[in-house]
């Protein structure tokens, strides 16, 4: 799956997201009706290192990061306990 197939599906199953671009990442608002300046933050697509973070090595081709929220309960379903902080 690519960036602009995620956007999409995200967009076309929620109203009134807007896409913003900043600190090398696309971010994605929900804000259906446009009551904040660019709404309620909650996911972003990141596909290049940034100043503050090289680690991930997304400067390779066709590699990229999504990150969303989810709630303590899904995250356990997913991947089991959460591990404790380094």
């Amino acid at each position: 799956m690519q960036i602009d197939e995620i956007e999409k599906i995200i967009l076309t199953r929620y109203e009134g997201v807007k896409i913003k671009d900043a600190y090398a990442e696309r971010s994605l608002f929900y804000n259906p009706e446009n009551k904040l300046p660019n709404g309620v933050y909650f996911v972003t697509i990141k596909n290049r290192d940034g100043k503050n973070d090289v680690s991930s090595n997304l400067n390779r081709e066709n590699i990229f990061r999504v990150s969303f929220p989810l709630t303590p309960l899904s995250y356990k379903s997913m991947f089991g306990e959460k591990p404790s902080r380094p």
